[in-house]
C-alpha cells in the first residue's frame, strides 16, 4: 500500500464510520494511526555526499576509471 492509498483507506475508513457510537479510539489506537501518518507522509532527502567530495575520490589517472 502506498502512502497515499494509505490516507484514503483512512479517510474512507472514518467517512464509512461516521458518526457511529461504536467506534471509540483509544488512545493507543489514536497514537498507532499517528504513528503510521507519520511513517507515511514524513518526506525526507538521503543524504548526499558533495559533488566535490565525489570528484575528489576519483582516480587522477582516466583510465584507472575502468
Amino acid at each position: 500500500m502506498t502512502p497515499e492509498q494509505f490516507c484514503y483507506w483512512l479517510q474512507g475508513f472514518f467517512e464509512v464510520a461516521g458518526s457511529d457510537d461504536k467506534l471509540i479510539l483509544s488512545e493507543q489506537r489514536v497514537q498507532v494511526i499517528r504513528d503510521h501518518l507519520t511513517l507515511v507522509l514524513d518526506k525526507r532527502t538521503p543524504e548526499r555526499q558533495a559533488l566535490s567530495d565525489f570528484v575528489r575520490s576519483l582516480p587522477s589517472d582516466p583510465k584507472r576509471i575502468c
